[in-house]
């Protein structure tokens, strides 16, 4: 083989991105023994029976210490990507609230699943927006799109697990999942004075610009309301259709799985 044609080869993998998720999948299995996370399922197919949605979760993680927990990745290699996220400056800069899917299940009982807030470390910024370059005000939010898809997946990836439960009795009936999106881009956080941003051409006069590994990505990323949920107002509504979806630079991984802690007690209202 000529080295044109290998070039040209050579191109379209790299041009792929599943590239960057067999190394990330990979660095999570040579670091298990520092976090004790390992790689439960790569490439793992969900589908929703109702919507007719499918897709692949690109990996899905658990600890060997704690099997209740899962994190279900996203991985995603924008090239020479920067995703700037807004924080007011008066919001803290280690917020610890996640709002996950936790679920149980003690068969001939019927399953339980909903999204709670619960105390996660490590702590982070935590935004509503992210700026993405080459995006306009005309332009889909690229960011919300990945989240829709990924948190369809974790509803799918639980109601999986409970099928499995048909057949053995699972030892610990209270599982946790928290979506994540790794990604190849520079994370950075803009912190500004929300009453400075100019209401005649919405641009803010200065802020503070920061790397930093991870942030808690936090709105109204749902569509659908739990039939269950007690939701009477507005206010309600907003809170139950609300979902956290860590998104961490991928060289960071290893150390916020390192750091990983639930307070599973801890419940936020």
């Amino acid at each position: 083989m000529n080295e044109d044609h290998e070039k040209k080869l050579r191109s379209i993998v790299n041009a792929s991105g599943y590239l960057f998720q067999l190394r990330v999948a990979d660095e999570v299995s040579k670091s298990t023994k520092t976090h004790g996370w390992y790689v439960a399922s790569f490439e793992h197919p969900w589908r929703d029976k109702e919507s007719g949605r499918e897709g692949f979760i690109d990996i899905v993680l658990k600890r060997q210490n704690n099997p209740m927990l899962r994190v279900v990745i996203e991985c995603k290699r924008p090239l020479d990507g920067i995703w700037v996220f807004l924080v007011d400056e008066h919001r803290g800069e280690r917020i610890t609230e996640c709002r996950c899917l936790s679920t149980y299940h003690m068969p001939p009982e019927e399953p339980r699943a909903n999204w709670n807030n619960l105390r996660v470390d490590p702590g982070s910024s935590e935004a509503v927006f992210c700026a993405v370059r080459g995006k306009g005000e005309g332009d889909k939010p690229m960011l919300e799109r990945i989240c829709g898809q990924l948190l369809d997946a974790v509803d799918c990836l639980a109601v999986q697990e409970f099928e499995l439960d048909k057949w053995s009795v699972p030892t610990h009936p209270r599982r946790f999942y928290f979506p994540a999106i790794v990604t190849s881009a520079q994370i950075v956080v803009c912190r500004f004075d929300t009453s400075k941003v100019s209401l005649e051409n919405g641009k803010m006069p200065e802020g503070k610009f920061q790397d930093v590994p991870f942030v808690r990505f936090t709105k109204s990323l749902a569509t659908e309301l739990n039939p269950e949920a007690p939701v009477q107002s507005l206010e309600q509504v907003a809170k139950e259709l609300k979902r956290t979806v860590l998104v961490i630079q991928a060289s960071a991984l290893s150390k916020v799985l390192s750091d990983w802690h639930l307070d599973s007690s801890a419940y936020v209202r």
